[in-house]
């Protein structure tokens, strides 16, 4: 029993051997093969050859990099397209519910505030279709654009005092606001910006004649800022 199984065993530890072999020969022929390949390359006796090397593997490098950031551009870019897509879609729904905009076809009213450049455009166009601007002097229309002219943001003194038209006209102008302001949060839109509440009267007094000096006595700011905002 013990010669048979001797024998047995030498069997199959020959044939593993035989295995053994071959695959070292296959490995010894393919490790001559690739030396005398690497002697005779042209860059074998190259002096920079490690630097080439090295600018290989920074290359494999950077072309990795390369294609996570363009993972990341592609992601960056259809997330950029979606929020305009969004914007749009407020947008319509905006104006849709003013009546700009019917069933995806502009009104009548989108010719004028398309002529309105201005984030306050919206406002500005309600104001006049809604014909609260009608019964207003010229004096006083110049002072209620004057409110979304002024832009400045800071604190100052205003001794004016508005008349009594033009403090029922603000009631209704804020009115109109809260209305337009809270159907654009709604679509997540945040483009109306609303009257200015602070700047008021220099307009209209010096529609009426007021010099500039007394006026900025009146009101605490320059010149140079009543100036552009008149202009504007």
């Amino acid at each position: 029993l013990a010669e048979e199984h001797q024998a047995r065993e030498a069997e199959r530890i020959a044939a593993e051997l035989a295995v053994i072999e071959a695959v070292h020969t296959e490995a010894f022929e393919q490790t001559r093969l690739m030396t005398e390949a690497r002697e005779e390359h042209p860059c074998h006796a190259c002096p920079r050859r490690k630097e080439h090397r090295d600018n290989l593997a920074r290359v494999d490098l950077l072309d990795k990099e390369r294609g996570v950031l363009s993972d990341i551009l592609a992601r960056e870019v259809d997330a950029e397209e979606a929020r305009i897509r969004g914007v749009i879609r407020g947008i319509r729904e905006v104006l849709h519910r003013f009546g700009y905009v019917h069933r995806g076809y502009a009104t009548p009213k989108a010719d004028m505030l398309a002529d309105i450049f201005d984030n306050d455009g919206l406002i500005l166009c309600e104001l006049v279709d809604r014909g609260l601007l009608e019964p207003m002097a010229p004096e006083d229309l110049a002072e209620i654009f004057s409110w979304f002219s002024f832009d400045r943001d800071f604190r100052y003194s205003n001794g004016f005092t508005l008349s009594d038209q033009l403090v029922l006209f603000r009631r209704r102008l804020e009115d109109l606001e809260q209305a337009i302001l809270g159907e654009e949060r709604d679509n997540g839109l945040a483009i109306s910006e609303g009257h200015n509440p602070t700047f008021y009267g220099a307009a209209r007094a010096w529609c009426q004649g007021m010099s500039m000096a007394d006026i900025t006595r009146a009101i605490d700011l320059s010149e140079g800022d009543l100036v552009m905002t008149f202009n504007k």
